[in-house]
């Protein structure tokens, strides 16, 4: 799962998206800052699009396993 880990140079980041892998999503609802998916466990991803010192980012929350030790 290789794909599911990426790493941006500008950013200096590294993140594991491989716990997202194989969950099923019931429900989505956006508006234009945000995406909250809902997964079939009820477990929420939200992606959120911001400004900070005038350069765009994504927040994500949560940004790794809630379920990991």
């Amino acid at each position: 799962m290789e794909e599911a880990k990426q790493s941006t140079k500008d950013s200096g980041c590294s993140v594991d998206w491989s716990w997202l892998a194989g969950r099923k999503i019931t429900h989505a609802w956006n508006d234009l800052q945000n995406i909250i998916i809902t997964f079939e466990d009820g477990q929420t991803f939200k992606i959120q699009a911001a400004n900070y010192k005038g350069e765009a980012f994504l927040a994500f929350t949560p940004y790794k396993d809630p379920n990991a030790q």
